[in-house]
């Protein structure tokens, strides 16, 4: 059987009001009948004497005080449920307003950062592959020119030209891929970041799974020269 408080958090502001109608009517009622019940036993008549209307006073007070005063103090216990189940409803919707308002928030605030990682990934892959394709090599050639043959530095001539001019630290050469290899490591940290801040915002992105594709096969060859570091080789090859 539900328990007095279950009952008070289970009222309605509907419920309230018809149990304070109610409470009227039965204080009208018990008011009219002392009243009735008084003139039927004194057959109805005004007295001229001081007296008697002190005792009538002292009839209707004693009698209908108590009464009062119990259903006005039930009717104030309603009403201040009634208030405190709005007040109640009130800090749920401004708790749940102000909520709503933080996701929103946080989530432009995480789709401004995502273009503004974004940004940088495409400056930041764009020089890569100008440094890539543009012939900025001591021998005046390019990375994609030394790639395009076999890996095997003995099979092509132009892999082996690169590589021994990267092992000298006074080449173009080797500035070039020194390059490459410190914007791969930027490249990398941007990718991890983007992808933790897509995850919250827009979802799993296929984004950085396209550059580890993308220079993958650079990466894998450097790294086997021993002309970059084992960690890209681990970023880029190994994460499919």
């Amino acid at each position: 059987m539900p328990s007095l408080e279950q009952k008070f958090e289970e009222l309605t502001p509907k419920q309230v009001f018809k149990w304070l109608a109610w409470i009227l009517a039965i204080a009208s009622a018990i008011g009219a009948a002392v009243f009735i019940y008084y003139f039927l036993n004194f057959n109805g008549q005004l007295s001229q004497k001081q007296e008697i209307w002190g005792v009538f006073g002292d009839y209707i007070g004693g009698t209908l005080n108590p009464v009062f005063s119990f259903l006005a103090l039930v009717a104030l216990l309603l009403t201040i449920v009634l208030q405190s189940k709005e007040l109640e409803q009130s800090r749920n919707e401004l708790k749940r307003t102000a909520d709503a308002s933080a996701t929103q928030a946080a989530y432009f605030s995480s789709q401004q950062k995502r273009e503004d990682i974004y940004k940088l990934i495409i400056k930041l892959s764009e020089r890569i592959n100008n440094n890539y394709n543009k012939n900025h090599l001591q021998d005046g050639g390019s990375i994609h020119r030394a790639l395009r043959g076999p890996i095997n530095v003995n099979e092509n001539k132009y892999l082996k030209t690169l590589y021994d001019d990267a092992l000298n630290t006074n080449t173009m050469t080797h500035r070039v891929v020194k390059y490459i290899e410190s914007d791969l490591l930027r490249l990398k940290e941007l990718l991890v970041e983007y992808d933790k801040v897509s995850v919250h915002s827009a979802g799993p992105t296929p984004f950085p799974q396209f550059y580890r594709r993308e220079y993958c096969e650079m990466v894998e060859v450097f790294q086997r020269l021993g002309l970059f570091k084992s960690e890209l080789y681990e970023f880029y090859c190994q994460q499919k």
